[in-house]
């Protein structure tokens, strides 16, 4: 995908799906909520349907922070939500 790509009704379903679930969690059950804020690159390139590549060209464009934990990238949901919501949809 590049920047000038047009997401389909199904992706944006999908991520709108996401969205109601963490709200659900955050409702229900503070525990699993909590265990849900932080993914892993393959959940996020999973759920943007985007590959290693672009999430890297996003990361740094500063769509998303990234957390460093060892060799591991980490990215909390609501940075990845907010950057679809404020750099890609337009």
């Amino acid at each position: 995908m590049n920047d000038k790509t047009i997401f389909s009704v199904q992706w944006f379903n999908s991520i709108i799906k996401k969205i109601d679930e963490l709200e659900q969690d955050w409702k229900n059950n503070i525990i699993q909520f909590n265990d849900s804020i932080l993914m892993e690159e393959h959940q996020v390139t999973t759920l943007l349907q985007i590959s290693k590549s672009t999430l890297r060209r996003y990361r740094l464009k500063k769509y998303f922070n990234v957390y460093q934990i060892g060799k591991r990238n980490l990215y909390l949901q609501h940075d990845i939500i907010r950057g679809i919501l404020t750099h890609l949809v337009k």
